[in-house]
């Protein structure tokens, strides 16, 4: 369905919307509604079907798909620190644009420092990169490894089993010996009395 053209005030007021960090008062004042009337028009403007699709379009235009967000994601769990450092292991925002890198820095601070007695000034960079064990935790999320459990052998299973009340002594004893049954219901933390002999 091609979009419905908006009339002039309607479209400047959209424009200004996004240019002025979707601070709906400040776009109508811009788009020439008085400061007075602004808050109300604002409002007003905001409930039209029309501008709210306009609105809708556009933040649906920049916004990122779900495979540019786990792509982001995947960078920063990957993402290496030597691939932000120099030949001398110090951060340089030149090798980290080389290597195509910056997306891993959050931040970057640069400081002149006196050093020793003769107090001469060295340039010191910090950078702070994105966390990656977050970056790691929401694509397990994503690939729902968080909430699965993984049983390491059948001897884990047996024992929760055995916890749980679903495997008998006897039958345990039966399929392998009362050696391993024994051990098995130890581990489980269940005694073995005499009845279960």
């Amino acid at each position: 369905m091609p979009k419905k053209k908006l009339k002039p005030q309607h479209q400047l007021f959209v424009d200004k919307f996004f240019e002025l960090n979707f601070n709906q008062t400040k776009a109508a004042i811009a788009a020439g509604f008085s400061e007075r009337s602004a808050y109300n028009q604002a409002s007003r403007l905001m409930k039209n079907d029309d501008i709210r699709e306009e609105i809708e379009r556009r933040m649906n235009a920049h916004a990122m798909s779900a495979n540019e967000v786990l792509y982001h994601l995947t960078e920063i769990g990957r993402g290496d620190m030597d691939e932000l450092l120099d030949a001398n292991g110090k951060p340089s925002l030149k090798i980290a644009r080389q290597n195509k890198k910056t997306n891993l820095i959050k931040k970057m601070k640069v400081e002149t420092i006196p050093i020793g007695e003769d107090r001469v000034k060295t340039v010191v960079t910090r950078i702070e990169v994105y966390d990656r064990m977050k970056a790691l935790e929401l694509m397990a999320k994503y690939h729902d490894l968080i909430n699965h459990i993984k049983i390491d052998d059948w001897r884990t299973q047996a024992i929760d089993d055995i916890r749980a009340g679903i495997i008998p002594f006897k039958a345990l004893a039966e399929e392998f010996d009362i050696d391993l049954a024994t051990e098995l219901f130890k581990a489980a933390g269940v005694p073995v009395t005499q009845d279960k002999v």
